[in-house]
């Protein structure tokens, strides 16, 4: 898995998943959390879905 992020605190490469840095444990910036992008794309998804029945 891609190295994606960089951590604030301390500049270690970071995967998207998982919610803290795997070198100082600090939390990951709000964009960086997956739990963020796979509530985006369900709602993109229902809305997508709503404007094909109506």
């Amino acid at each position: 898995m891609p190295r994606l992020f960089t951590c604030r605190e301390c500049g270690h490469k970071m995967r998207f998943s998982g919610q803290f840095c795997g070198k100082c444990y600090a939390r990951k910036e709000t964009y960086q959390m997956p739990n963020l992008w796979r509530g985006a794309a369900v709602i993109v998804f229902l809305l997508i879905l709503i404007a094909i029945m109506l």
